[in-house]
């Protein structure tokens, strides 16, 4: 029989046993949380980035603590549950009974303990998540000015100012009508797949020095009903010898009140301008047009850009103004000659003309939208972010052009099972293979070697690109499938190439080739349509340290494009709604809409860019637009604007019958 004081000693005992397994279902153990301090541009928060990892240093040090209390209180519930045992049964002793109280207390005190770490981690928790919140909201916030200020940056790009510099005389007629017929079929046209476009109009017709009506000028109007009134109104009449006062034309053409951001010129003529320079023409002013420099004329145009662009386009309709244009390239001068020899080629390559227009504009107003985000706020002006310093070599490295041989981890996505898993952030885990036949913990390996060319071969709006060799095992490096190309970002600064951004770059690409896969087996790609490639990504980080602080010591590591094909490298479209209309291939526009209709308007792969080889599309450095603006990084510029990519889309699909 226990006695009372022993029962009541084993009730009590019992009752701490019994809670203590409460308190260790509930006890708090702390969630990683992701490094955002990179995110917020601005945040106005008390806690400073070193204050977080002070921070995030204290509960990690709160959770092994408890851990360890956790630890030796279940030991010591194991040896009391013993003891209980023996108590009921009547074999305890009294060593064994002495014990028990022993225990009693300390478990008293153990709880206490374990109860403190747990309201230290859970205030320590409710810090951090609110800071963390805070912090998210600042990136909101920021993305919301950022996208705003992209919407702009096209509204900007889309006001046009649009003026046509044309030959008057008898043999034009029929290009003359060609324009008037033809510009409200272009403002539409141009206007399907730039939304907010916002053109004006203004002609200058010019003829000759003998001709009474030398020229007749309408400036910028919105009006393009007005436009082609007046247009119509143009006589093709006059002109002495063959060559015409386009130096006069081009004076007035300065004249016009330009205004808009994107600025396109279109000279159009039969017969070049006046100087036996430019040609070998019978010509009544051999010198020139009296008073006026054509080529002074031309260079002022062209550097009429304003804060935007300006185009200057040759209509090209006879052989005549060749040797003209070869001699203003010989002077520098170069203008963009286009096919107007017929009526359909008019709209064709005006339409052309100001979609690319619009977006050179828009790429020198935004100046290339960041692919990573970086602390500037007043608590964290360190984080300013400072070009690398680079040249570009783009032939491959000679022996002595290569890096030391580096060990790296490489980081690679989990397997993309089916479009579901698209609505959540892609898990990844470091790449581990066995070395050797027998597959043992020993023989697991998680590093490869790296060496890469000391100058970057190429560059874009945000990254460099570099030859680079990658192998299991060193003494394999050189060998042809070794061969890699890295991107890393061409900036350098705190946070900037923080191992974050890195992965955001390698989920963009991985969901894009898993989206490819997807739709090559899709019927939305007809029999016709070339199929599609992402190349694979992955992340490749030296284990030493020491080019951390240059920004040279992380990179998307990827295939290398197929040398050989059937194109140059292009850009074939953007994250705005662009598409290069020189290169528009039905199989990549079907593309983009499959993978918005695929994953139920949640996100679009854009930007697509790469090679074409054998009937086959090769892509790399996609951009994924999603309803989240939060996920993928900068270039992400959210529902906005996969309206306007889906609109532009299906403009150019139905335009070409598609």
């Amino acid at each position: 029989m226990l006695s009372k004081d022993n029962e009541t000693s084993l009730t009590m005992l019992s009752m701490e046993l019994s809670e203590f397994s409460v308190i260790e279902e509930d006890c708090y153990v702390l969630d990683e949380i992701e490094e955002v301090d990179d995110e917020a541009e601005e945040h106005d928060g008390e806690i400073g980035a070193s204050d977080m990892k002070m921070l995030k240093g204290e509960a990690s040090h709160a959770k092994q603590s408890t851990s360890m209390l956790l630890a030796a209180l279940e030991a010591d519930m194991s040896e009391a549950q013993d003891l209980i045992n023996k108590l009921k049964n009547g074999t305890a002793t009294a060593t064994d009974k002495s014990r028990v109280l022993d225990l009693k207390k300390k478990i008293s005190k153990s709880r206490s303990a374990t109860e403190a770490g747990k309201v230290r981690e859970d205030k320590l928790k409710t810090t951090i998540r609110a800071e963390e919140e805070s912090r998210r909201e600042a990136f909101r916030k920021i993305k919301i000015r950022q996208i705003k200020g992209m919407v702009n940056s096209v509204k900007k790009a889309e006001s046009v100012d649009l003026a046509f510099i044309v030959d008057a005389t008898s043999s034009m007629g029929p290009h003359i009508e060609a324009v008037k017929k033809n510009i409200i079929a272009i403002v539409t046209q141009v206007k399907g797949s730039n939304r907010s476009l916002s053109l004006r109009l203004a002609f200058v017709a010019y003829r000759d020095l003998c001709d009474t009506n030398r020229f007749e000028v309408l400036d910028f109007v919105k009006d393009a009903g007005r436009f082609q009134t007046f247009v119509g109104g143009i006589r093709a009449s006059g002109g002495g010898d063959t060559p015409e006062d386009m130096a006069g034309g081009i004076q007035h053409a300065n004249a016009l009140s330009w205004r808009q951001a994107t600025r396109v010129a279109f000279i159009v003529a039969d017969c070049p301008c006046h100087g036996r320079e430019f040609h070998s023409l019978g010509d009544d002013h051999p010198n020139g047009t009296p008073g006026i420099d054509i080529k002074k004329e031309l260079r002022a145009l062209i550097g009429n850009c304003g804060e935007g662009t300006m185009s200057v386009q040759f209509g090209r309709i006879t052989a005549f103004c060749d040797s003209m244009i070869a001699r203003f390239v010989q002077d520098g001068i170069h203008l963009n000659v286009v096919d107007f020899s017929n009526e359909l080629k008019v709209k064709t390559s005006v339409t052309s003309s100001v979609r690319k227009s619009i977006f050179k504009t828009m790429s020198l107003a935004s100046g290339g939208t960041k692919a990573v985000s970086f602390d500037e706020g007043p608590k964290r002006k360190s984080r300013k972010a400072a070009l690398k310093p680079y040249s570009i070599e783009p032939r491959l490295p000679k022996s002595d052009e290569w890096t030391p041989v580096a060990s790296v981890k490489v980081y690679q996505n989990k397997r993309i099972k089916s479009i579901n898993d698209l609505q959540a952030p892609l898990s990844f885990g470091m790449l581990s293979y066995f070395d050797g036949k027998t597959k043992t913990d020993e023989t697991k390996e998680s590093k490869m070697f790296l060496r890469r060319a000391k100058a970057p071969f190429a560059e874009g709006g945000c990254r460099l690109a570099y030859h680079a060799e990658l192998a299991r095992k060193e003494k394999s490096l050189g060998a042809p499938k070794t061969k890699v190309v890295l991107k890393c970002f061409k900036h350098h600064g705190f946070g900037v190439n923080d191992r974050i951004q890195y992965l955001r770059q390698m989920e963009v690409s991985n969901i894009a080739r898993f989206l490819a896969k997807e739709y090559n087996n899709s019927p939305f790609r007809p029999a016709h349509c070339a199929r599609i490639q992402v190349l694979m990504s992955c992340v490749v980080e030296e284990e030493d340290d020491a080019n951390e602080k240059d920004g040279n010591r992380r990179f998307c590591a990827e295939e290398v494009l197929p040398s050989d094909g059937d194109m140059d490298f292009t850009k074939f479209s953007n994250n705005t709604g662009y598409w290069d209309t020189d290169n528009m291939d039905e199989t990549l526009l079907r593309f983009t809409k499959f993978t918005h209709e695929a994953t139920n308007s949640y996100l679009m792969v854009t930007d697509l860019q790469g090679v074409k080889k054998n009937g086959k599309f090769y892509l790399t450095d996609p951009v994924i637009l999603c309803r989240d603006i939060m996920r993928f990084g900068n270039t992400n510029l959210g529902e906005t604007f996969m309206i306007e990519c889906m609109g532009s889309t299906e403009h150019f699909m139905k335009e070409n019958g598609w």
